[in-house]
């Protein structure tokens, strides 16, 4: 289906050819009780492909933010994307974000990388203890990095100027929090954030048994595989 990125025509054969490798999954389907048509599968195809586009986008994301360590990433969002019930493109989406604050703060690549890791789960781990989207809970640690406060209330957290200068003399630095670069105010609020949410951490995989979790894993499961057959769909 390479032919899709050329001529009109050779768009045109591309779906054709999307679409008669995807009705293999008609019978699957109707297995299932489902009816599908050609119709249905040609638009499954279409969203295959355009979830395969974004990775691809989102590679080259990774690699300006964690340059040589992006292969790592993947590798981990790969391997705990069934074990926390989250999709492994969500878990790179998010990490690579987390991952552009502190790169914009001037914190050390080798840095970086283990923290933005390490918040990417804690986001799946807040979204499964207080049944929450993803979305909105990474948004939530997101908004605490940079020193907006009030997404993080409602989790309980209260991460103002005054708690996290508190935090940092008893770690035991001594500058005052006006003085500091924001590179060190982020990685104050970031050890906040970890220390405070301890109860918190662990939790998508603790419960990963439940209802609730058993439906991410679904979906989970079906984004992971709509993308790697899309992939398989577009050129190199």
């Amino acid at each position: 289906v390479n032919a899709l990125g050329g001529s009109s025509q050779g768009a045109q054969g591309g779906v054709k050819s999307l679409i008669a490798s995807f009705t293999g999954l008609k019978g699957i389907l109707a297995g299932l009780g489902i009816a599908v048509g050609i119709k249905e599968i040609g638009k499954l195809g279409m969203s295959c492909i355009d979830a395969a586009s974004e990775i691809k986008e989102l590679d080259n994301v990774l690699e300006q933010v964690f340059e040589k360590g992006s292969k790592e990433v993947v590798k981990w969002a790969n391997t705990i994307s069934t074990n926390v019930g989250r999709a492994s493109f969500e878990l790179q989406q998010q990490a690579s974000i987390f991952g552009a604050v502190f790169k914009g703060a001037g914190i050390k690549t080798d840095d970086l990388q283990d923290m933005s890791i390490a918040l990417s789960q804690l986001a799946a781990d807040f979204s499964s203890f207080y049944d929450n989207d993803m979305e909105q809970v990474f948004n939530a640690l997101k908004s605490g990095l940079t020193g907006e406060t009030e997404p993080l209330k409602r989790y309980g957290i209260i991460l103002n100027e005054t708690t996290a200068a508190e935090y940092a003399l008893s770690m035991g630095i001594k500058t005052k929090w006006k003085e500091m670069s924001e590179a060190q105010k982020q990685i104050v609020r970031y050890n906040f954030l970890m220390e405070k949410t301890k109860f918190v951490q662990g939790d998508a995989e603790r419960t990963i048994g439940s209802y609730a979790n058993q439906v991410k894993v679904l979906d989970a499961y079906w984004d992971n595989i709509s993308r790697t057959l899309g992939q398989k769909f577009i050129p190199a």
